[in-house]
């Protein structure tokens, strides 16, 4: 059976969509970049929400003020931090979960489990709130 040109565009098309947006997993708040939000599967009632990267391209510093997440009673700066978090001008951090940099989720109503996504809501001085999808993932295990 031969396919038509329109279904071919079609495929490709829904490839890209599904490439792209796997690619392009990323947010906007004012001059602030928040690249591939993620959790990693929970333990317990415990888990965290990691940033592969947030960028503040402006000129001014901002400041994450509050978090909030449906389901979640508490959420904590990274281990040693406290919020507010500063973002100076023209910085990039990382808020890894190799680096225990993430944002960590107490008291979750359900576990976090591979797969799951949800929204969290980030606020900040400057910028104001920028909702953000959250995937959960299982982290990569480093070779030796």
């Amino acid at each position: 059976m031969a396919r038509s040109p329109r279904a071919g565009g079609l495929a490709a098309l829904g490839l890209a969509l599904l490439t792209g947006g796997a690619a392009a997993h990323d947010f906007r708040a004012g001059a602030l970049r928040l690249d591939h939000p993620y959790a990693t599967p929970s333990v317990g009632d415990q888990g965290q929400l990691c940033l592969r990267e947030i960028r503040n391209v402006g000129e001014a510093a901002d400041r994450l003020l509050s978090v909030s997440v449906a389901g979640v009673r508490t959420v904590l700066a990274p281990e040693g931090q406290a919020l507010p978090l500063l973002l100076p001008a023209g910085s990039k951090q990382a808020w890894r979960h190799d680096q225990q940099a993430c944002l960590r989720l107490q008291g979750l109503e359900r576990p976090l489990q591979a797969g799951d996504r949800f929204d969290a809501m980030l606020r900040f001085e400057r910028a104001g709130e920028a909702r953000v999808q959250v995937w959960v993932q299982q982290p990569r295990t480093k070779p030796n």
